[in-house]
């Protein structure tokens, strides 16, 4: 700056007009990334909590997901805050979401096939809690049933049955 003021090419009353004019647009960026950070920890447990409960492997990644997202997010409203253009970001982020929803939909096929089976179960309960059991190539005894699976044990192994099996195999009941 000094080297600037110096050679006169550069005016310093107008450079430090400047430079304070800008100071609260950074400390604002600062401020939203720090609370996006916060953020997007709490939300990365918070959904992490909620699938706790939910035995599927691949749900493992969603609460990861979530934290970038949010993360990403805080980034581009801190970057606006700076001037920066953040079009491409917003396409790109656009892109992200889309490809998840495509991701979710396909990966979520079987899943709901098995949901809309398993409220058919539930409902009409064409066998029971207790019940000797075949469905395709599994026979048992049914130990737990839900909306997306039926726990099949036999001789002390347990089989998880995706409730679609039950539409796709047919399910035969022994009395």
């Amino acid at each position: 700056v000094l080297a600037l003021w110096v050679t006169h090419l550069v005016d310093l009353r107008a450079l430090w007009v400047r430079l304070v004019g800008y100071v609260p647009a950074v400390v604002f960026a600062a401020a939203v990334l720090f609370v996006g950070l916060i953020v997007g920890d709490k939300a990365e447990v918070l959904v992490g909590e909620r699938l706790r409960g939910v035995k599927i492997p691949e749900l493992g990644a969603i609460p990861t997901a979530v934290r970038y997202s949010v993360i990403f997010v805080s980034v581009l409203v801190a970057l606006g805050q700076l001037g920066v253009a953040t079009l491409p970001l917003v396409v790109a982020f656009a892109a992200y979401v889309v490809a998840v929803i495509v991701f979710v939909a396909v990966a979520a096929k079987d899943l709901l096939t098995s949901a809309a089976a398993g409220v058919y179960v539930l409902l009409n309960q064409p066998y029971g809690i207790g019940d000797r059991v075949q469905i395709g190539d599994v026979e048992g005894i049914v130990q737990e049933m839900d909306a997306f699976v039926t726990y099949v044990e036999d001789d002390g192994t347990e089989y998880v049955v995706p409730n679609r099996l039950v539409f796709e195999r047919g399910v035969q009941k022994e009395r």
